[in-house]
C-alpha cells in the first residue's frame, strides 16, 4: 500500500489516501519511488476528467504523468508515464522511459518545468524543419511555457525571436530570456495588427501558447504581409488558453 492523491469522482477532484494499492510492474517496466510530480495542464484535466486519455478509464485513478523518482538502483530520473499514477509515492513505468538526472538537483523544480519545456522543444525538433538561423515568434511568451520557449529557441540557434503577450509590466523580461523583439497584445487593435504584420512579414515559425482570438487576429496581420509567398510559415498549435474556437475576418 501506498501514499497517492486520489480520484474516485472527476467532480471533486483528487483526494490523499494513505493506503492506496501500490503498482505491480509488469516484466517491462520498473517501479520508481515518485520524489516529485508535475502538477501540470495534463494532470489537472485528468483529475477533472476532461483529458481524452480518461474516457474509458475506470475510477479511482491517479493523475501526473511525469516527475521525478529514484530508481531501484539508487538512481535519480525524470520520467514519463502515458498511463498516469505520478501523483504517488510508487509508480511503475515502462523500462526506458526516464532520464538520468546528474548531481544535485531540486527534484519539485525539474519535475514542474520539464514537460513546458519539451512543448517548445519537440514543436522546434518533431513538428517544424526548424533550423539554426531561422526567425521564430511565440505566442503568449510571459507564460512559464512561453519563457521556457524563449530560451530554447535561443538555444536551438533562432536568429531572430519575438515574443507576443500582453503587458503585465514585465514585458522588458522578456529580452533577458532571448526576446530580440516584442509585441504588446495590449496595444489597440490597430497597433497590434500593425506591429504584427510589420515583424511577421518574414517569420519561419510561430509556437502558438493561446489559440482563439489572438490566433485570428495574428492570421490576418500576418498571412496578407508575407514578403515572400513562397517562404514556409510553420505554424504549431500547442495551447488554448484563449479559447477553442478560432473566428477571423480577412
Amino acid at each position: 500500500m501506498m501514499k497517492a492523491a486520489v480520484v474516485r469522482d472527476f467532480s471533486t477532484g483528487p483526494h490523499y489516501e494513505g493506503n492506496f494499492l501500490a503498482p505491480i510492474p509488469e516484466a517491462s517496466m520498473t517501479k520508481i519511488e515518485v520524489t516529485a510530480s508535475a502538477l501540470s495542464n495534463v494532470a489537472r484535466s485528468v483529475a477533472s476528467g476532461q483529458h481524452y486519455s480518461v474516457q474509458h478509464t475506470s475510477l479511482p485513478v491517479v493523475p501526473g504523468i511525469d516527475g521525478v523518482g529514484i530508481l531501484p538502483s539508487g538512481q535519480k530520473v525524470y520520467f514519463v508515464s502515458q498511463a498516469g499514477g505520478a501523483m504517488a509515492a510508487e509508480i511503475a513505468v515502462k523500462n526506458g522511459d526516464w532520464v538520468s538526472l546528474a548531481g544535485k538537483t531540486d527534484d519539485a523544480k525539474i519535475a514542474g518545468v520539464m514537460n513546458p519545456a519539451m512543448s517548445s522543444w519537440m514543436a522546434l525538433h518533431y513538428r517544424t524543419e526548424f533550423k539554426a538561423g531561422q526567425k521564430v515568434m511565440i505566442l503568449g511568451a510571459s507564460g512559464n511555457a512561453g519563457k521556457l520557449a524563449l530560451q530554447i529557441a535561443k538555444r536551438l540557434g533562432a536568429a531572430e525571436i519575438i515574443a507576443v503577450a500582453r503587458d503585465h509590466g514585465h514585458l522588458d523580461d522578456l529580452y533577458e530570456l532571448g526576446a530580440t523583439q516584442i509585441v504588446s497584445l495590449s496595444d489597440d487593435a490597430a497597433t497590434v495588427a500593425t506591429n504584427l504584420a510589420s515583424i511577421g512579414k518574414d517569420v519561419d515559425v510561430v509556437l502558438d501558447y493561446l489559440w482563439g482570438d489572438v490566433t485570428g487576429q495574428a492570421l490576418t496581420a500576418i498571412i496578407p504581409a508575407r514578403a515572400d509567398a513562397n517562404q514556409l510559415l510553420t505554424w504549431v498549435n500547442i495551447g488554448q488558453c484563449r479559447g477553442r474556437n478560432l473566428n477571423f475576418r480577412h
